[in-house]
């Protein structure tokens, strides 16, 4: 992720999120939160890294256990989709665990298994016209993710 990369403290033992506010999706509301200076807690990161649409499985991993190893620790009220949890790092810690046992089922080797992507454009909310096309169906979950690179490079 371009944005929300890591830098160290003066002190060199405490990483921190170099600009919190570029996990938000919303440009807007990012640049709102900027500007009233909103300082997020642990559990509103862990929410923003889990809602945020641009960043990979392993740059979600890689936040995620910055936030457990640098950010306080605190209690998570249980609320809708939410169950309570005494730890926000064990919430994280949780999520770490789903997003590799994902990553581990994208990457596993099928036989007998063709995937193939659509893209949906939230600006027009219309599909594009991919439907399974000999260009876009593939063995392997490697070569989807790479259709898709190549897709948004055009």
């Amino acid at each position: 992720m371009k944005n929300a990369m890591i830098e160290k403290k003066i002190n060199d033992t405490e990483e921190k999120i170099l600009d919190e506010y570029d996990l938000i999706n919303s440009l807007s509301i990012g640049n709102y939160c900027r500007k009233i200076k909103h300082k997020f807690n642990t559990e509103e990161l862990a929410v923003l890294v889990y809602r945020n649409k641009r960043m990979s499985i392993d740059e979600k991993i890689s936040i995620y256990k910055n936030l457990i190893k640098n950010y306080p620790d605190m209690e998570v009220i249980k609320r809708i989709n939410c169950k309570h949890y005494d730890s926000v790092r064990k919430l994280i810690s949780d999520e770490i665990k789903r997003l590799q046992d994902l990553k581990t089922n994208f990457l596993k080797q099928e036989e007998n298994v063709v995937h193939f992507f659509n893209a949906y454009y939230e600006s027009t909310r219309k599909w594009d016209n991919y439907i399974a096309t000999k260009n876009n169906i593939v063995k392997t979950y490697k070569e989807i993710d790479e259709l898709i690179a190549q897709d948004l490079k055009l």
